[in-house]
């Protein structure tokens, strides 16, 4: 038996489009997953120009959606991975400084050499800064 939109209580019935499929035996009785009768908690953010509140489902242990902050993962535990390309990170970091200490040092030196004098200390300055 096909049923048509009117006797499912219109288009967008709400509870009585849920009531007349489950007369029908269509569904059961549990609620729509996502829908109004949804027993996952919600989002409770809410928007700076409506003051409404988001209606997505929250993420799992989150009390916001994805789209409020819920995906991001401070809670994440630190591996030795982790920790490592932490370390590798600042490690970087204050070699980056460090160049640029030196090119500015390079810079702001006023002495006066050849250009196969410049280039040797150069290799001789540069040589110093190894890869990591």
């Amino acid at each position: 038996m096909r049923l048509t939109g009117r006797q499912l209580g219109g288009l967008h019935g709400g509870d009585a489009h849920r009531a007349a499929f489950t007369a029908a035996g269509i569904i059961a009785t549990r609620p729509y997953r996502w829908g109004p009768g949804c027993p996952l908690p919600r989002c409770t953010a809410t928007a700076k120009s409506t003051g409404k509140r988001c209606r997505v489902v929250a993420r799992k242990g989150k009390k916001v959606c994805r789209m409020h902050g819920g995906g991001s993962r401070p809670d994440r535990p630190w591996t030795p991975r982790r920790l490592r390309a932490r370390e590798i990170a600042e490690i970087r970091k204050a070699r980056r400084a460090e160049f640029r200490e030196t090119k500015a040092a390079l810079a702001a030196d006023d002495t006066v050499r050849t250009p196969s004098e410049q280039e040797a200390f150069e290799r001789a300055v540069w040589s110093a800064f190894k890869r990591i």
